[in-house]
């Protein structure tokens, strides 16, 4: 209980746990949309028939094979709830179904009556206006602006009218300051998209026209189709009809809702909006829950499905203790040490530079960055209410356990994987030279000769076995995709707390697992509880832009260091390569001069050793401008240089305009805009996974 009276909810409290486990690995959340002016025995019969049909398909699709084209593991019969199981390591749970809705009175209140009448599950509650005394805030909610409306648009939230039992879960939007933003925000339209974002089948109660205001049932149907989601339709002027369903990948593009309203009118919409059947809505969850598969890899395995497997059965942080497993225990000690060796190779580039850029600005420099990169005036001093704010909301709890866990284990995996791919590329690297060297070693001094053949033909065997180990664990592409996804769910613990998520206008299938696996946490986590008010979004877009380990400040100093790091690396191998022929020449040139001045008896011939010396240098020093080249080109460095000086700008840009607090509503689309970068960088490089296919040299 806060100052003001009002019970704080627990973030994501509906089904996170502080173990980052929810209560069922499967959640389906239902949204309803409908009238305030219908209701009646045929409506609550027509919503029945809907909502058994959604149960039915949720029961159906989860007992849906998984497509994959594994022929490798042809013996696996896997079900889409088997791969959310796996997710967490749960047995035994099933499926969950959620119904979200406004409320509000009408068909909304009867949605609510007979979905729990059938006993289907929680009901979450969405609100657009809180009670406005402080006191009443954790006893009323309203579905219109108090004191605009009579008394049945003020909900006893300890009570509601037509339920025997409060609801299970409650999100109140601050409908009076998104009234008093300029530009004014709708609440009844912000709850619309609300409800759609946090929903995977949308019901609706609806005459079939286009809204008579902003956030009714109408745009609720706009928004669904936008947002593809399949969607069943109650016919209210017919409510003894089959409950139509609307396929938004049937639509033409162009067309959208508008091509709903005119089928409408002209009498045609039995082609675009056919009677619900199992078949279609099933076809339509499973697209949406079915993790999706590739076409056969190199050993004949669908990588998408063999990775997401491997993932989900195993941890390469902490394999299980014992005889079986002390190869994996090796394999984790060795890429340990390797991967600390890569951090300290890799950390000590571009020091200097990294530490005067990343030293905190004084105001005055602060308003020179905002200014030169365009992005207004810095708004940022707080108000006395931002102020109280932020003390009493604490950052770490507006995110939600399930993120949190699921970031913190996937981010550790790819850190240890990325540094054991790269520490075993450049030891490969080195193993390369060190054999050159011992292959001509005997060349200057004689009786090395069998003990160098022997250290040479250890060298090789064992570069062998690493580059066959890591070629055939496929641990390039586990890497890329480890860390495609934790960058994914990085993003998701950014925007989770505002109550939006960069794939709410995605399509409707996930493109790879990692998306596919980002949207079961989401689902997990659900929509943020509790009042939203203005303040809250505040300390939540602030955390958001501060967090060192975030899309905003945390993304600009990534890019800052990898820059300096990627230009010094970049600088030291253009130097040793320059070097390296310089030395190399020099060798030759001494050589040739002493050899010449022996034929013209100008001094004696030279030494034996000599000969030998120029060879080695000869084999030596071109491997290693080789080695140079190689590491310039699995790093990609003068790319990566690039890219980082431009996108370290962008979020600089984007840091700057979060700091105007003059148009709170801007978080959103800034923290979008950061989204997009990070996503569009991170996919940009997981589809180049085959580059980084481990190579000898």
């Amino acid at each position: 209980m806060n100052a003001a009276g009002w019970q704080v909810s627990k973030p994501g409290g509906e089904n996170g746990e502080a173990t980052g486990r929810p209560a069922s690995p499967l959640q389906v959340r239902v949204g309803f949309a409908g009238h305030r002016s219908v209701d009646g025995p045929e409506l609550r019969a027509a919503l029945g028939r809907a909502f058994e049909l959604v149960q039915e398909c949720a029961a159906g699709m989860a007992r849906t094979t998984v497509e994959a084209s594994d022929h490798a593991h042809a013996d696996i019969h896997e079900t889409i709830l088997d791969a959310h199981r796996a997710i967490w390591g749960m047995a035994g749970a099933g499926a969950n179904l959620t119904l979200l809705t406004g409320y509000a009175p009408g068909a909304d209140r009867s949605a609510a009556s007979v979905w729990r009448g059938l006993g289907l599950g929680p009901i979450h509650a969405l609100f657009p206006f809180a009670a406005p005394g402080h006191a009443d805030r954790g006893l009323y909610a309203w579905t219109d602006q108090p004191g605009l409306g009579d008394t049945g648009t003020r909900v006893d939230l300890t009570a509601p009218e037509g339920l025997e039992k409060a609801f299970e879960h409650l999100t109140i939007l601050d409908g009076a300051s998104a009234l008093a933003e300029a530009p004014r925000r709708d609440p009844h339209l912000e709850l619309a998209r609300w409800l759609v974002r946090w929903s995977d089948v949308v019901v609706t109660a609806w005459d079939g026209k286009r809204a008579a205001g902003p956030g009714g049932t109408a745009d609720v149907v706009e928004e669904a189709i936008k947002a593809n989601r399949p969607l069943l339709w109650i016919d209210v002027a017919h409510p003894e009809m089959p409950v139509r369903f609307i396929a938004p990948q049937s639509l033409q593009r162009d067309g959208l809702f508008g091509e709903i309203i005119q089928s409408i009118e002209a009498g045609t919409v039995d082609a675009l909006a056919p009677a619900a059947t199992e078949h279609d809505l099933r076809r339509s969850l499973v697209a949406l829950f079915m993790p999706p598969s590739t076409q056969a890899g190199e050993h004949g395995d669908d990588l998408e499905t063999l990775i997401r497997r491997r993932f989900a059965a195993s941890d390469p942080l902490m394999p299980a203790f014992g005889l079986r497993n002390a190869r994996a225990w090796a394999a984790v000690g060795v890429s340990r040490m390797i991967g600390w060796g890569w951090l300290k190779f890799w950390r000590c580039w571009g020091r200097a530079k990294i530490a005067a850029e990343l030293s905190p600005r004084s105001p005055d420099e602060a308003a020179d960055v905002i200014n030169e990169t365009g992005a207004g005036q810095a708004g940022g001093h707080a108000t006395k209410e931002a102020i109280q704010a932020r003390a009493f909301w604490h950052p770490t709890s507006l995110g939600h356990p399930v993120i949190e866990h699921a970031l913190r284990d996937v981010d550790a995996r790819a850190n240890v994987l990325g540094s054991a791919h790269r520490g075993a590329q450049l030891l490969l690297l080195l193993l390369a030279v060190t054999a050159v060297v011992c292959a001509t070693i005997p060349l200057v001094f004689e009786s090395w000769k069998l003990p160098a053949v022997g250290t040479e033909l250890v060298i090789v065997g064992l570069a062998a076995w690493i580059s066959r180990g890591m070629r055939r664990s496929n641990g390039h592409q586990m890497w890329s995709d480890c860390r495609r996804l934790a960058e994914r769910l990085r993003v998701l613990r950014a925007t989770w707390p505002l109550g939006f998520d960069v794939a709410d206008k995605r399509g409707l299938s996930p493109s790879s697992w990692t998306e596919w696996r980002a949207n079961a946490i989401r689902r997990a986590a659900g929509p943020p509880t509790g009042f939203m008010e203005q303040a809250r979004r505040w300390v939540a877009a602030e955390f958001a832009r501060e967090d060192a380990d975030g899309i905003v400040e945390g993304q600009r100093a990534y890019h800052i260091r990898n820059h300096h790091r990627a230009h010094s690396l970049h600088a030291g191998l253009a130097a040793t390569e320059k070097w390296s022929l310089r030395i190399l020449i020099s060798l030759l040139g001494c050589y040739l001069l002493a050899y010449l001045g022996h034929h013209y008896d100008l001094w004696p011939k030279p030494p034996k050793e000599a000969a030998g010396i120029l060879v080695f240098a000869s084999a030596v020093i071109p491997i290693i401008a080789a080695v140079c080249l190689a590491i310039e080109a699995k790093l990609d460095l003068r790319e990566n240089e690039r890219r980082s000086a431009d996108l370290g700008l962008s979020f600089a840009r984007i840091s700057a305009a979060m700091s105007d607090r003059s148009v709170p509503s801007r978080d959103e689309e800034l923290l979008a805009s950061a989204a997009t970068l990070v996503l569009q960088d991170v996919d940009t490089w997981r589809d180049a996974a085959q580059r980084r296919i481990i190579a000898t040299l």
